[in-house]
């Protein structure tokens, strides 16, 4: 396993709190936060992360535009963002 942080946001409580279960070592060691909240309005500072990923998420995006430049400002310069979605 390798070392580092990982966030996890979704606007959905229930998942939030099935992931809380299922991934609960690494939370309560501290490598894992999960938050409740719309991308829009992501709960970090400028420049908290160096990765983003999001999956299958893009279509529950109340405004795309605002979402990608929530997700850059939390983005530290040459940070990577990739965006993933299935059909």
């Amino acid at each position: 396993m390798t070392q580092g942080f990982i966030a996890g946001v979704d606007i959905s409580e229930a998942m939030v709190a099935v992931c809380e279960r299922r991934y609960q070592s690494l939370v309560r060691s501290g490598r894992l936060e999960l938050r409740c909240a719309p991308v829009e309005m992501l709960p970090f500072p400028p420049a908290h992360f160096n990765k983003a990923c999001t999956v299958n998420s893009l279509f529950y995006w109340s405004d795309a535009v605002r979402a990608l430049g929530e997700i850059y400002r939390v983005l530290e310069d040459g940070g990577r963002l990739v965006v993933c979605v299935t059909q």
